[in-house]
């Protein structure tokens, strides 16, 4: 992250790091790191939902998710992770 500070790409990855070792604020951050590099990154967005979810932050997670998919689909999506 240090070599590439403004890659969307790398900050996503991190999130999706931080996630999975069960760092959830960390992927939170991360994955809103990506989002300010390039909102329109599909993945930083289900990654931040992903977090949020985890947090029980639930309709900042529908709202997170509703850019990657749709609010209908990340509707149902919630649903399924609730």
């Amino acid at each position: 992250m240090k070599e590439s500070p403004v890659d969307a790409e790398v900050w996503n990855d991190f999130a999706h790091f931080q996630f999975d070792e069960g760092n959830f604020t960390g992927a939170e951050t991360a994955a809103r790191t990506a989002l300010r590099i390039n909102r329109d990154h599909k993945l930083a967005w289900v990654n931040l939902a992903l977090s949020l979810v985890e947090q029980e932050r639930y309709d900042d997670a529908h709202e997170a998710l509703s850019h990657a998919v749709g609010p209908e689909a990340a509707r149902n999506n919630l649903n399924i992770l609730q």
